[in-house]
Parts: C-alpha cells; structure tokens; sequence
C-alpha cells in the first residue's frame, strides 16, 4: 500500500467523483468518502498526509474530526463557499471556486509530485454518442483570478471546433460569480456540456485535446 494516501470527504457525488478524478493523476492512492461517519471509520483505520474536505457535511462539520483527536490541523485542507467558518488556525482553507492550477501545484507539493497537467474530464453515467442535429449548449464557467487560463481554455474549444463555432452550438461564457450557487462550482476553468444531457465537465485549460474531442464526440460534433 501506498505510504502517503489521501482522503477525500465530499457529500456531493458529482463533485466527490470529479475531486477524485483529478487527485488520482497526483496522488497513486486516493480514498473517497461522503459522510464524517465514512471520514471517521477511513481516520481510524489508516493515517492520511493528506485529507480534503467539504466544510459542512450532512452529518456534521469536519472541525469535529480534529476536536476528536483523528487528524492534524497541518493535514488538512478544507474546501468551501463560505465566507466565514469556525476553524482552528493552521488550517488551510481553499474557497470555491478553485483555480485548478492552484490546486494542482498545492496537492503536488505535499506529495513532492509535479504530476500531469492535463484537464481531467468527468462524464455523468449512462452518456452516449448523441444526433449532430440538436442543439448543443456548452458553458465556458471562470473567475477573475484565472483570466489567463480561461481565455486559453476558450481559444483552444474554437480550434477543437475548427476555427468556428457551429450554428447548431452555443458557447456562454459565464462568470462564476454571476451564478447565484457557487457552492456547485469546484473548480475553474470549466467547460460544461449543459445539453444535450447527459452533462459533461472538463476542467482546466483544455490542453488534453483526446479528451476535448471525445467530449465534442459524445455531443454528436465531429472535431476537425
């Protein structure tokens, strides 16, 4: 077994599958759990470098964890949308949504692991090869602070789509802090397929063009 795991705690699937996705390019051993009676029972049975969690969780708060003595302040760091939370100092805290880059270069470092930096891409279940005649609706989502990534990630969507966007696709792009519930927003930039459903993400600057034009494909568009 990997001497260095990490535990994820994230009670939403969507965003605990695609946290997941990304952390196991970094990290070879990665456990993921939605609940602290999960994060309690993976804490008692195994010592983690590093544990990343939601702030609030359906059953209670992560800061109980280190009331009762299951891990260190300095091995975690706690993700949230909040603007204020009870936290002992020492914790490090990360506020979505999250520069993906910034995250990456975080988690590596308490690895010691530059790791890959492609885009993860993340497919909802059940997804299929769709009609090139619907209408497809794609959603560039960014921040501020990732103004330089975003604008790569879009001119690299244009090329993917041969130097023009099809009439039959819509391309927004949107502000996250315009979205009236960032909490649903873990990392940016990100492009989501919106329709047809079933949605589909790819996060980052979309520098893994295979995965690009899988995700054009699975919308029924044919990359150049």
């Amino acid at each position: 077994m990997h001497d260095h795991p990490l535990l994820v705690i994230e009670d939403e699937s969507v965003q605990r599958e695609m946290m997941g996705f990304l952390l196991k390019q970094l990290v070879p051993d990665v456990e993921l759990v939605g609940s602290l009676k999960e994060a309690e029972a993976a804490l008692s049975a195994r010592s983690f470098l590093l544990v990343i969690a939601d702030y609030a969780l359906p059953d209670g708060r992560v800061s109980q964890l280190l009331e009762q003595g299951l891990l260190e302040t300095e091995n975690l760091l706690v993700i949230t949308g909040r603007d204020h939370v009870e936290l002992p100092k020492g914790v490090e805290i990360l506020r979505k949504p999250i520069d993906i880059e910034r995250f990456r270069a975080l988690v590596s470092k308490r690895f010691a692991n530059d790791g890959p930096r492609h885009s993860s891409h993340f497919d909802e279940p059940n997804g299929a090869h769709l009609d090139q005649t619907e209408l497809v609706v794609l959603r560039l989502l960014h921040t501020d602070d990732d103004e330089a990534s975003s604008k790569r990630a879009y001119r690299r969507l244009v090329e993917a789509l041969g130097g023009e966007i099809p009439s039959h696709v819509e391309v927004r792009v949107q502000n996250v802090r315009e979205l009236e519930d960032t909490e649903q927003v873990l990392f940016t930039p990100c492009l989501v397929r919106e329709e047809p459903r079933p949605r589909a993400w790819l996060v980052g600057d979309l520098a893994d063009r295979a995965s690009l034009d899988q995700l054009l494909r699975d919308s029924g568009i044919d990359p150049p």
